[in-house]
């Protein structure tokens, strides 16, 4: 499937926070994720699993051109920070 580009301003159409079954709030495979991330025509999926990269890490070596591995780190503040282009799991807190 070709990727979609806004055709008057060459935009790209990336969602940059997702999770897969590798979260406690999440079921989906990554390969499923993946597939309709381009039924979509996404260019880019950051895939931000809860405190860990195993679910980015499946979804990456499914799909390099379309996957930025990223996490979603639990803070000792009680927030949240989102990582991305993360290449190991970032521990909690």
């Amino acid at each position: 499937m070709a990727r979609r580009v806004d055709p008057v301003r060459g935009l790209w159409r990336v969602d940059l926070h997702t999770h897969t079954w590798a979260s406690p709030d999440c079921l989906i495979d990554p390969r499923d994720l993946v597939e309709r991330a381009r039924e979509a025509g996404l260019n880019r999926l950051a895939v931000t699993d809860h405190n860990t990269i195993e679910g980015a890490l499946a979804a990456h070596a499914l799909a390099p051109d379309l996957i930025i591995v990223g996490e979603e780190i639990d803070t000792a503040v009680g927030g949240e920070l989102i990582a991305y282009f993360v290449r190991e799991t970032v521990p909690p807190h």
